[in-house]
């Protein structure tokens, strides 16, 4: 699968160790790399379809990366999708109100008919890229019932029951920023890590060499606001299990 890093905070951090040990993972996972981060509010997005150990560009980007208080980073190995650099993660959306919506995702969609009709309209074709179409129209559909732009507790209970809809047989693992908020989820065991520390939250797939990391539950979004937790959404219970079992000299997979 793919690798996520995530990072909140009420105060502006220097990133560029976790980074630089975060990319090292990139052997295992070389479709790609992205980065999203953000100066002076202004969103900044890098990516490549290449393994990030390969890249020309990355080390120089983390070296003159200035402190940050919002990151998501992500390094690819590919399920669904061409290695293309449409099909890097982070996947960026604006929503009709002018938010820009951020989401890196490490799963695949096995199953479920909600996200088929943006095949014809997304840019790559990637299961990652059609789950944030899927939010940012039902943030859409909410926003015009609503008749005015949603409040923060009101954009956490859509993307709580959005995931909700997705998650039943499919593995979904993502972080997505809006801009303010920062929502997390994981449904497979001990594939989506958390370290807390006041005013700062950091996430990652696989736990960096310090201590202090603990498995986010699961099955439960989660919405951080600088580093702090301000909504524990419903838990769905659909966790996604990968099991596998030898029948004869064949192998099945049960998803």
């Amino acid at each position: 699968m793919c690798e996520l890093f995530g990072f909140t905070s009420a105060r502006e951090r220097d990133l560029r160790g976790y980074l630089t040990e975060f990319y090292s993972h990139s052997i295992r996972h070389p479709h790609g790399w992205g980065l999203a981060t953000y100066q002076n509010e202004k969103l900044n997005i890098y990516t490549e379809p290449v393994c990030a150990s390969e890249s020309k560009i990355i080390e120089n980007i983390i070296q003159n990366l200035t402190p940050q208080n919002s990151l998501i980073g992500h390094i690819r190995l590919a399920t669904v999708g061409t290695l293309d650099k449409v099909n890097c993660h982070p996947f960026v959306r604006t929503d009709n109100n002018g938010r820009l919506w951020v989401l890196a995702h490490n799963g695949t969609i096995f199953s479920g008919m909600t996200l088929l009709k943006y095949n014809e309209l997304q840019q790559g074709n990637t299961d990652s890229e059609r789950i944030l179409m899927y939010f940012i129209d039902k943030i859409n559909e909410a926003t015009e019932q609503n008749g005015a732009p949603l409040s923060s507790g009101e954009r956490c209970e859509i993307i709580d029951t959005a995931i909700a809809s997705i998650t039943k047989r499919n593995k979904v693992n993502l972080i997505l920023f809006d801009g303010e908020q920062y929502y997390v989820h994981t449904n497979m065991k001990g594939t989506l890590y958390l370290k807390k520390e006041h005013g700062t939250a950091v996430f990652a797939t696989v736990p960096f060499e310090d201590s202090g990391w603990e498995e986010l539950p699961l099955c439960t979004p989660l919405v951080y606001k600088n580093g702090e937790l301000i909504y524990t959404g419903h838990n769905h219970e659909h966790e996604y299990i990968e099991s596998i079992s030898l029948i004869g000299n064949d192998m099945e997979f049960s998803l």
